[in-house]
C-alpha cells in the first residue's frame, strides 16, 4: 500500500471495518475516556483507511477512535488515506497481506494483549497457511512465544465472555493460567470447557479469597485439581480393571455350562439314531466311529475331572447343598 492523502475528514458513514482487524477484546476499554477527550480537545492523531478500486473506504488503524466518532455521531473522522499498488490491485492474497501487515505495524503503538494475537495468528494461518515459524520470521518474535500465545485460542467462549465482563475481578494472568492448562500440548490434564467456566466463576465470585487475588495461587488450585481428576481416574480405572477379573471367571462358568448344552443337544441327536442291528458296516468305519465315541466320552470325564471337580465352592453354598 503507498500513502494518497494525509489528514483529510472522510464521512464515517462511508467507512467500513476491515474484517481482518483483531482488537476485538479490547475495543472498547476506556472508551469513555476517548470521547471526552474528542469531545475537548479534538482528534489529536488521524485513522488510516485504504481506498478500494470502487472508491469505498476501509479503516485500517483506529479502531478505537473510529468507535468514539460513532458513539459522538460525528459526520466525518479525520484520515490518511493509502491506496493499493498495481501488483496488489491485481492480486486478492497480496491484498490482504498488505492490511494484516499493516494492521500488526499500526498495533504496535497499542500492542496487543495475548488473546488479540492469538486471534491474528490463527487468521494468519487459516487464510495464508502460514506456519509458527513463518510467522516468527516474518514478525521477528521467537516461536515460543507465538506458541505461547495461540494456547488462548483453547480457552472457552464462555471464559472470554466472563473476563471481558468482569476484568476488575479476573487479571490477564488468570486467563494466562486458564489458557495455559486448556492447552492440548500441556504435559498432565487438559482442563475442558466446563471446567474453565466454574474455575473462572470461581475467581469472580471469590470461593477462594487467595486464588482469586493471587494468580501463582490460582496456578497451583488448577495444577492441584489435574492431580486429584488423574488419581480418581486412575482408581476408576483400577476398579474398573477388579470389576472385569472378578466377572471373569463368572463367564467361564457361563460359557462351559452352554457348551454342555450344545454337547448334550448333539449326544441327543446322535443317540437318536435308529440303527437296526441288521445293518452291515465296514470295520474301519465301525471302528472309527466306537473309538471316536470312547474318546470323547474320555475327553468329558478328564474334563470333569481335571478342570470342574478342582473348583472351590462358593461360601454359603455347600452348607445349603442336600446330601
Amino acid at each position: 500500500m503507498k500513502l494518497l492523502q494525509v489528514g483529510v475528514d472522510v464521512p464515517t458513514g462511508t467507512i467500513s471495518l476491515s474484517p481482518r482487524h483483531f482488537r476485538k477484546e479490547t475495543a472498547r476499554e476506556n472508551l469513555d475516556g476517548l470521547i471526552a477527550s474528542i469531545q475537548e480537545f479534538g482528534l489529536i492523531q488521524s485513522v488510516s483507511v485504504v481506498r478500494h478500486p470502487d472508491g469505498t473506504p476501509e479503516l485500517i488503524n483506529g479502531l478505537r477512535r473510529f468507535i468514539a466518532h460513532q458513539e459522538i455521531g460525528l459526520p466525518t473522522i479525520r484520515a490518511n488515506v493509502y491506496e493499493f499498488t498495481p501488483e496488489e490491485l491485481a492480486d486478492e492474497t497480496l491484498r490482504g497481506k498488505a492490511v494484516t501487515q499493516f494492521l500488526l505495524a499500526a498495533n504496535q503503538y497499542e500492542p496487543l494483549i495475548p488473546l488479540e494475537r492469538a486471534h491474528f495468528y490463527d487468521s494468519l494461518m487459516k487464510e495464508f497457511g502460514y506456519d509458527v515459524e513463518q510467522i516468527a520470521i516474518l514478525y521477528h518474535r521467537p516461536e515460543a512465544e507465538i506458541l505461547a500465545d495461540l494456547r488462548y485460542l483453547n480457552l472457552s467462549p464462555k471464559v472470554i465472555e466472563l473476563w471481558q465482563e468482569n476484568k476488575e475481578r479476573i487479571s490477564e494472568r488468570h486467563l494466562e493460567a486458564l489458557a495455559d492448562h486448556a492447552s492440548s500440548d500441556r504435559k498432565g490434564w487438559r482442563i475442558g470447557e466446563d471446567e474453565q467456566v466454574a474455575l473462572a466463576r470461581g475467581v469472580i465470585n471469590k470461593e477462594d479469597q487467595l486464588a482469586a487475588t493471587d494468580p501463582r495461587a490460582f496456578q497451583k488450585k488448577i495444577t492441584q485439581m489435574k492431580k486429584e481428576q488423574r488419581q480418581r481416574v486412575t482408581r476408576e480405572r483400577k476398579a474398573e480393571g477388579q470389576r472385569a477379573r472378578a466377572q471373569q471367571p463368572i463367564q467361564v462358568i457361563k460359557d462351559v455350562v452352554q457348551a454342555l448344552a450344545r454337547v448334550e443337544t448333539a449326544t441327543a441327536g446322535l443317540c437318536a439314531i435308529d440303527v437296526p442291528q441288521s445293518a452291515e458296516i465296514e470295520l474301519m468305519d465301525k471302528r472309527e466311529i466306537i473309538d471316536n465315541c470312547y474318546r470323547l466320552a474320555s475327553d468329558l470325564t478328564g474334563f470333569a475331572d481335571h478342570k470342574i471337580s478342582p473348583l472351590s465352592i462358593k461360601k454359603g453354598v455347600a452348607a445349603s447343598v442336600g446330601p
